[in-house]
């Protein structure tokens, strides 16, 4: 968490990564309940371009992230009392009424978790206190979400390093199977060791995955700013000014470039043309008009650390398939190869329907074996 926390240190505008790992946590956390959705979904819906229709995945995806967002923000000295976990709560799930029946009780519960126990180190403490909401199951609709995005605002209440930038939601759905069995096994007091000890892991992993993808970001925002820088010209601070702003937006219109940069459309649309060029724009719609770019190499930066969906095969893959069918073959030994030979000789000596005449050739091996 410490080298987490380091790395995030050493961005110049960390707001922006935080956003994009945001976008992540939540849809990973809601994959982890069913709900499929992808991060150009929901960029697309903050951005008031998404697809027409209802998409409840995309709407569960929308109000994980803002929820999310809600909840860091918030995040202080404050304890987290019922009128905070019923306002999260309806973010989470606008069509569920969560109810104050055990509501308060389990926000003393909650906080008895993080004030109690001083003893111990506090990623501990804050593992006791989601396992404790996960245990007692205070929203039906949305309680593992609830949960897992509480894990940062309780880490950031006890001063934990990196915990602005700490999501569990990736581990969690790569290792769904042992999540669901020791939130399972939480009704029993043998069963919170391993429920520790597991949260400990996740928080190691996620840290550690999250360091390596601050890196990777920090490494690429360099490499694109010093190719605007050498390739633009004159246009150099338009340039750099879109760049900055893509982080925020990733998907952009030559209207859109027009206002970042304040120019004509002639312009932003030269500007937009030499961005593709450098890799750094690509055009996502085919189209001649109302084209719609897209910062590729910034989605799949991020695409690359979520892990695969649950229930995805993951096993070593399968031998291709072949267009033999199997079932015709012999179930004995292979023949040998002398025998296909044999078989294939008569086709070779059958005499052609005209005879050729003597070739010079074999009429001089004939005379060498006379003279021999």
């Amino acid at each position: 968490m410490v080298r987490l926390d380091a790395a995030v240190a050493t961005l110049p505008a960390p707001e922006a990564f935080l956003a994009m790992h945001r976008r992540c946590e939540a849809i990973q956390s809601c994959l982890i309940d069913g709900a499929s959705a992808s991060l150009r979904d929901l960029i697309a819906a903050g951005s008031g371009s998404a697809r027409s229709g209802r998409d409840d995945a995309r709407e569960a995806a929308v109000h994980c992230y803002r929820a999310i967002c809600a909840v860091i923000e918030g995040a202080g000295d404050k304890p987290l009392g019922t009128t905070a976990l019923a306002e999260m709560h309806a973010i989470l799930d606008p069509c569920r009424d969560a109810g104050t029946g055990s509501l308060e009780q389990f926000a003393l519960d909650l906080e008895r978790c993080l004030d109690g126990g001083r003893d111990m180190a506090d990623v501990v403490r804050v593992g006791l206190a989601q396992g404790r909401l996960e245990a007692l199951q205070p929203f039906p609709g949305a309680n593992g979400r609830l949960g897992r995005l509480l894990v940062p605002a309780l880490a950031g209440r006890l001063k934990i390093p990196g915990a602005l930038a700490l999501g569990l939601s990736p581990f969690l759905s790569r290792r769904r199977a042992d999540y669901v069995d020791r939130v399972r096994g939480l009704q029993s007091a043998a069963s919170w060791q391993p429920w520790v000890a597991f949260f400990l892991e996740g928080v190691a992993q996620s840290a550690t995955d999250s360091a390596d993808a601050v890196r990777r970001f920090a490494a690429m925002r360099e490499q694109h700013r010093a190719a605007v820088a050498a390739n633009l010209g004159h246009a150099v601070g338009r340039g750099l000014r879109v760049l900055d702003c893509l982080f925020e937006q990733p998907d952009v219109t030559v209207a859109d470039l027009m206002g970042i940069t304040g120019t004509t459309y002639a312009a932003a649309n030269q500007l937009a043309s030499r961005f593709a060029a450098l890799g750094i724009l690509e055009e996502s719609t085919g189209q001649r008009r109302n084209r719609l770019f897209r910062y590729g190499p910034y989605l799949r930066l991020f695409d690359s650390v979520a892990p695969p969906e649950p229930g995805m095969d993951t096993a070593a893959p399968r031998a291709a398939p072949t267009t033999i069918d199997q079932a015709a073959l012999p179930s004995g030994p292979a023949p040998k190869p002398r025998a296909n030979r044999n078989a294939e000789r008569p086709r070779a000596k059958q005499p052609s329907a005209r005879p050729e005449p003597p070739r010079p050739r074999r009429t001089m091996k004939y005379i060498s074996d006379d003279l021999l």
